[in-house]
């Protein structure tokens, strides 16, 4: 689950580095208003075995609709 911090248009260059990837994907039905839960299970494999990253690292990731999301990796 990802603690969200803020909403991004995609049309909107960032400059923030934040994360220690790129993106990931979370389907726009999957985010609510503070929180996105990350239901692709090879993505959050990838995540906690290949990047390692663990609660309280920021992630940043996108819905396919438009928007850029940036949070913290809550458990």
């Amino acid at each position: 689950m990802v603690v969200l911090r803020s909403r991004t248009d995609s049309r909107v260059k960032e400059k923030s580095k934040t994360a220690r990837s790129g993106f990931f994907y979370i389907p726009p039905e999957r985010v609510s208003e503070r929180r996105a839960v990350l239901s692709d299970r090879d993505e959050r494999r990838h995540i906690v075995r290949t990047l390692r990253m663990r609660p309280g690292d920021n992630v940043r990731f996108v819905d396919g609709s438009g928007w850029i999301y940036s949070g913290t990796i809550s458990d």
